[in-house]
């Protein structure tokens, strides 16, 4: 499942020039002056000046570094840094800046589909809520994770994306109340609709991580994913997780 990324390390003086090639299963782009996946992309192989560094050949302290992808993962996970260090105030602190959110990129020359896209709700760098968007692939549909609520949606790269587009639309509600009949029907309004009011989520500015699917594996990661199911975890390891949360609450 990992790619493989080639470091290289250069000497502006002597030209000397090293690799490394390196697995890896996620990276990390930066937000900041890229507002898509695209420019962060290009941001990401652009070169580093380094300034704590020395060429081993000829001792000169101009050297600089880049990072280009030679081979893609079958699953693409996105991590963005949505986080930086404040000397102001001596801590970390959100960024939120917007990011547009794209159903397909190309990486190595293949093609990649957008999965899933994981938000952090609030202001704070050290605190927050965790919702999440998921593609039913198969079947073509979106679908809001938000706890034990399940809202179906439109896709969130949508341009326009409003409660109207969510109107009548499935909704599973897995509390304890409604474990008899997992999947109703019910109108949705602007007050009780957790996908757009408490707290409120902005997926431009929101958006942590992007999980994209190489397109000639889909039908593997879906085979993959729905595998899973038929091996539950054990018994002992349940219980001891309820019992850790029992004792976290």
């Amino acid at each position: 499942m990992n790619g493989k990324e080639d470091q290289k390390l250069q000497c502006g003086n002597c030209g000397e020039l090293r690799h490394c090639i390196l697995p890896f299963n996620s990276i990390q782009l930066a937000v900041t002056k890229c507002n898509n996946i695209h420019d962060s992309l290009l941001n990401y192989s652009t070169p580093e000046v380094l300034s704590s560094c020395c060429c081993s050949m000829c001792f000169s302290s101009v050297m600089s570094r880049s990072t280009t992808i030679v081979e893609a993962p079958a699953i693409f996970l996105v991590h963005l840094l949505r986080y930086e260090y404040d000397r102001e105030s001596n801590t970390k602190r959100k960024l939120q800046t917007d990011f547009h959110i794209s159903e397909e990129i190309t990486i190595c020359n293949e093609q990649y589909e957008l999965t899933s896209v994981i938000y952090h709700i609030g202001t704070s760098a050290h605190g927050g809520h965790y919702v999440c968007d998921c593609k039913i692939w198969k079947e073509n549909r979106w679908f809001h994770l938000d706890d034990e609520r399940v809202d179906e949606i439109p896709p969130p790269f949508a341009e326009q994306f409003s409660t109207s587009d969510i109107k009548d639309l499935n909704v599973v509600d897995l509390s304890e109340e409604s474990k008899s009949s997992t999947r109703r029907k019910r109108k949705r309004t602007n007050d009780d609709d957790p996908v757009f009011n408490s707290p409120a989520l902005n997926r431009q500015k929101d958006c942590y991580i992007l999980i994209y699917v190489r397109k000639t594996d889909m039908e593997n990661a879906v085979a993959a994913a729905e595998s899973s199911f038929e091996h539950p975890l054990s018994s002992p390891l349940v219980e001891s997780v309820l019992d850790a949360n029992s004792q976290i609450r």
